[in-house]
């Protein structure tokens, strides 16, 4: 399943999830986010995902 949405950095440099991306992965306020840069030059991108255990 492809699941792509568009989000703006605000003036504080926050990113805000949207609401449907948040539903599908299961995130609740407080928990963390892993963040990944991934892929190399030009084609850099950044993965984020929720994190595993505890």
């Amino acid at each position: 399943m492809l699941l792509r949405v568009y989000s703006k950095m605000d003036g504080n440099n926050k990113i805000a999830i949207p609401n449907n991306v948040r539903r599908h992965l299961n995130i609740k306020p407080g928990e963390t986010l892993e963040l990944k840069i991934v892929g190399i030059r030009n084609a850099r991108r950044l993965l984020i995902s929720k994190r595993r255990g505890p």
